[in-house]
């Protein structure tokens, strides 16, 4: 990456000198966005949630932030000033004090077209750390990263390792920064969003296109690491890491037959382009 967005300019990396945000006590808001075949999907539905986490924690937006149509092309160009003509992801952060704020969009390029799934799996692990359903933003990554980065910690952050975690009623609600999703013979199941799980955009999107090809949908209340060993298939899925296969967790071995059914529905009906 040699090029970022800085509050509305176009600067070399280098360039930017983030020592404030290191040193004040700023709050810090991250977004990921996937593009492809020169194209940001979800850009207006994710601005869109920005707009909302901004209402709710009373800010307003500066004057000179960026319309959406504009900021769009901005980031267009930095996608293109970064030479990622492939695919890849967009990260905003932005960062809020008391009286100002700012942002910083980067790049990062993927070396294919396709939203990603991970071929090589990871072993789950459930987290002793407990997610709370029952706050209003428990469903948003900006409640749940601190969470995240605490187990990353905590247990080592093993690059092969994905971290399952639980509510306070022992109910599995996601993993790190994704949804989680089980197949067992024709039903797709994923932790309900009264779960106090994380909603990524690309859950819509999994439910519909496993729904198009004939899987019949559970969104569970109560799906507990116990009843992950009786599942065939467990996998992941969010918009800034693509699909990630749980290849096992304990002593139980997972297949990946329908993910990766659902994986070529997303990208066929969800993407331009699809796969073959």
């Amino acid at each position: 990456m040699d090029f970022i967005l800085h509050n509305g300019k176009i600067i070399r990396e280098m360039e930017y000198q983030p020592g404030v945000n290191w040193w004040n006590d700023d709050l810090q808001f991250k977004q990921e966005m996937w593009f492809a075949h020169g194209e940001i999907p979800h850009f207006y539905h994710l601005y869109n949630d920005f707009i909302g986490l901004m209402n709710h924690l009373d800010k307003s937006i500066p004057d000179n932030f960026p319309p959406p149509s504009e900021l769009l092309r901005l980031i267009s160009r930095l996608i293109n000033k970064n030479k990622a003509f492939m695919g890849g992801w967009v990260c905003n952060r932005f960062f809020f004090r008391e009286k100002s704020w700012e942002y910083v969009v980067s790049v990062r390029p993927h070396p294919d077209r396709l939203f990603p799934l991970d071929p090589n799996g990871k072993m789950g692990v459930i987290s002793p750390l407990i997610k709370s359903s029952g706050h209003p933003l428990s469903g948003t990554f900006f409640f749940s990263e601190t969470l995240w980065k605490t187990e990353r910690i905590r247990s080592g952050k093993n690059p092969d390792e994905v971290s399952v975690f639980l509510n306070e009623k022992g109910i599995i609600t996601e993993t790190e920064g994704a949804n989680l999703f089980c197949i067992l013979r024709d039903q797709l199941i994923t932790p309900s969003t009264e779960t106090g799980c994380v909603i990524d955009i690309m859950r819509e999107y999994v439910l519909q296109s496993a729904r198009s090809i004939g899987f019949r949908i559970i969104e569970s209340l109560s799906l507990t690491p116990v009843a992950l060993n009786g599942m065939e298939e467990v996998f992941t899925v969010s918009e800034g890491k693509g699909f990630t296969w749980m290849k096992g967790i304990g002593g139980k071995r997972y297949l990946k037959t329908g993910a990766e059914l659902i994986w070529r529905q997303v990208n066929k009906s969800s993407f331009a382009g699809g796969v073959n």
